[in-house]
């Protein structure tokens, strides 16, 4: 057996089935708003770097929109996922697409204007 399998038996060992834990519906709710709020603020962090970083050492020429553009499509990325995992936590198919199919098309013509 490789030393990096042994390291994960003996890590799956340590770690408790997370398959086996049935949250309820408020838990399982607050954990995706905090899992997305620190998605966005490090999601934020990280463009803000990049951005500060291009646009001191102008090395690349980019548009002054292109991230605020990023930044958005990060936002609706965000706001898509988590809210079909709410759709599908309350069992609403029908509103999970009809969602999907709204966030996409508000989005879309944004791309087509970049």
């Amino acid at each position: 057996m490789k030393p990096w399998q042994t390291y994960f038996d003996k890590l799956q060992e340590w770690v408790p089935n997370t398959a086996d834990i049935d949250l309820p519906i408020w838990a399982n709710f607050i954990v995706v708003l905090l899992a997305a709020l620190a998605i966005w603020i490090v999601a934020r962090w990280v463009i803000g770097y990049v951005d500060r970083r291009v646009t001191k050492g102008g090395g690349i020429p980019l548009q002054e929109q292109t991230f605020r553009v990023i930044r958005k499509g990060v936002a609706y990325a965000i706001l898509l996922m988590v809210a079909i995992n709410f759709f599908r936590l309350f069992e609403f198919q029908g509103l999970e697409k009809l969602f999907s199919a709204a966030i996409i098309m508000r989005w879309y013509p944004r791309c087509g204007n970049f």
